[in-house]
């Protein structure tokens, strides 16, 4: 019997249950099972874009991620090398489309896929350059049809440096993570003079010691220091409530201004309801920004009375963007950074990461908002992205973060 007679006469896909596949033939069961196999590649490049696309708005923001990755693992419920595999084949996809259309029938895996977006980075550190699009797409091509062992030679052959640096954490007990890193000899050196300028308080460390020692130096001198009193007194901004006089909270600024504009779109969508039997409920944090955001989109592009006029002809929009801003900002000065600083605790407002840390602006400073410490908090590079986004579009905001 021809194959394409089986073709034509297996059991659909949507028709195959687990309570049925005994009846299949065995070629039948073949050929199912590599059908299944394509949807499954097909299906990984449509999460591909629906990674893009979520990136792209920072919307793991929205849902207290830190970053994509934390976002996949925490709500998409993937493992870490799932992760890892899929963002890595995403960007890919970005850099060289042509690698979409090899996903899907097979030809790359998205493990030599994630394994090439590695060996990429790590060359572009060693010969302090960046890659063009057609090198990147001929080392792609020596991982088609090629196993996971396979590929891994491959990309050591062509390596500059073909030693097989991998860094890599394991929990050893509950209190204990085993850290591995491989380094080079300028390492070795400043870990040994290191090591010797240690050597009275720390007459034989370990490797731990040491870096508990470094890491204590390089926080002590990268970390806000405590304001004095002086810098208290001069940088907090008072207001009069009911008769008294109190500090502002970051937040409550904007309250008022946002609380208004809800109550107007609220009305607004009243008497639409009729119409719309369900609508999407928009998280508090994103309408809070949006009153405020929204009328910075529209004045970022009027003109003050006496205000120097630029030249902006030939110019990207992002060149545009930073004249403007390079005419309107100054500088947050350093006591009021570490009041913020310290007054958030280091940690980003909105969900409490510590990684990169931005000073945000809650009045935007293209609307009036001033450097005074009730005006600024503290949020992660992510969420300060995010409020962005949300309020002056994607399109307005994709120059400044380099992606379309």
């Amino acid at each position: 019997m021809s194959s394409k007679h089986l073709s034509e006469n297996r059991l659909p896909l949507n028709a195959v249950c687990p309570k049925r596949l005994k009846d299949l033939s065995d070629s039948d069961l073949h050929l199912t099972t590599k059908d299944l196999v394509r949807q499954e590649r097909e299906l990984v490049t449509k999460v591909l874009h629906h990674l893009a696309e979520i990136e792209r708005r920072r919307l793991f923001s929205a849902y207290r991620c830190s970053s994509l990755f934390d976002y996949a693992t925490r709500l998409l419920g993937y493992s870490e090398s799932q992760a890892h595999r899929r963002i890595s084949a995403m960007r890919i996809i970005r850099e060289v489309p042509e690698v979409e259309k090899k996903l899907e029938n097979g030809t790359l895996t998205l493990t030599n896929v994630a394994e090439a977006r590695k060996f990429f980075r790590h060359e572009e550190k060693l010969l302090n350059t960046r890659l063009s699009k057609s090198e990147k797409v001929q080392v792609l091509a020596r991982l088609e049809n090629k196993s996971t062992r396979e590929g891994e030679r491959t990309l050591l052959a062509m390596s500059s440096c073909p030693v097989k640096a991998k860094e890599s954490t394991r929990v050893v007990s509950p209190e204990l993570t085993e850290l591995k890193i491989i380094a080079d000899h300028a390492l070795v050196e400043k870990i040994a003079k290191l090591r010797g300028l240690l050597a009275h308080k720390l007459p034989h460390p370990t490797h731990a010691d040491l870096l508990h020692a470094l890491c204590d130096i390089a926080i002590r001198g990268l970390e806000p220091k405590m304001p004095s009193q002086k810098d208290r007194q001069k940088g907090y901004k008072t207001t009069a409530l009911q008769g008294s006089t109190r500090q502002v909270h970051p937040r409550s600024l904007c309250n008022k201004a946002v609380e208004d504009a809800e109550v107007t779109r609220s009305n607004q969508s009243d008497h639409r309801s009729n119409e719309t039997t369900t609508a999407q409920q928009v998280p508090l944090w994103q309408g809070r920004q949006h009153a405020l955001f929204k009328m910075a989109n529209k004045n970022l592009m009027l003109q003050k009375p006496g205000q120097k006029i630029y030249q902006t002809a030939g110019k990207t929009t992002a060149q545009q963007g930073g004249l403007r801003q390079k005419s309107l900002r100054s500088a947050i000065p350093q006591s009021i950074k570490r009041l913020v600083y310290h007054r958030d605790q280091g940690r980003c407002v909105h969900f409490g990461s510590g990684h990169a840390l931005q000073y945000d602006h809650i009045q935007p400073v293209c609307i009036g908002g001033s450097n005074d410490v009730s005006n600024l908090r503290l949020t992660c590079r992510s969420c300060n992205q995010r409020f962005a986004i949300v309020a002056l579009g994607q399109q307005t905001m994709q120059a400044h973060f380099g992606l379309t």
